[in-house]
């Protein structure tokens, strides 16, 4: 393979969209760096930023488990008991979320 038909290409905005090709034969190798940092910067703030809104995503739906609570006055226990469930289901889901999103920003 021919070194000057080697391409690289990056993305350079946040929703992955653009991609602007980048010929390495004739960048030197300090200025492809500092772009493939720009890109690992870029794709931390990308998970960095789906890790608030799927943490606000849950916060609403354990807020409208919570209200339910509240709501049902304890008059029927199993339901109470249920929506407790619920909700300790839905705190554990959000931080195995939680704990994906730490491994992708470390990575």
């Amino acid at each position: 393979m021919d070194n000057k038909s080697v391409k690289f290409f990056s993305q350079t905005n946040i929703n992955y969209q653009h991609r602007e090709p980048i010929d390495i034969s004739t960048n030197s190798d300090e200025k492809a760096l500092k772009h493939l940092f720009k890109i690992a910067l870029e794709s931390r703030n990308f998970e960095i930023t789906q890790l608030v809104q799927r943490n606000n995503f849950f916060m609403i739906f354990q807020g409208v488990i919570f209200m339910g609570l509240i709501q049902s006055s304890h008059s029927v226990p199993i339901v109470s008991f249920m929506i407790c469930v619920v909700g300790l289901v839905t705190s554990f889901f959000q931080s195995r979320m939680a704990a994906g999103a730490k491994f992708w920003q470390e990575y």
